[in-house]
């Protein structure tokens, strides 16, 4: 597990450098040392989240919440 850490280190550090993020470089720094178990409930739990939002927009693209 430690050299998966390390890899996505490395990963975040090229990808901070040649590419345009959207979060902090603390962001990534702070995921990539979560566990494979932790990372795959995380984004179980965005997946969810993404789908909640998907349903409160209207055919506009806005968000409501009535």
């Amino acid at each position: 597990e430690d050299c998966c850490q390390e890899w996505n280190e490395k990963l975040n550090e090229w990808l901070g450098k040649h590419c345009e993020r959207k979060f902090k470089p603390e962001y990534y720094k702070a995921y990539s040392r979560l566990s494979n178990d932790t990372r795959v409930e995380y984004n179980n739990i965005m997946d969810q989240i993404r789908a909640i939002r998907a349903k409160c927009k209207d055919k506009d693209g806005h968000f409501r919440f009535d």
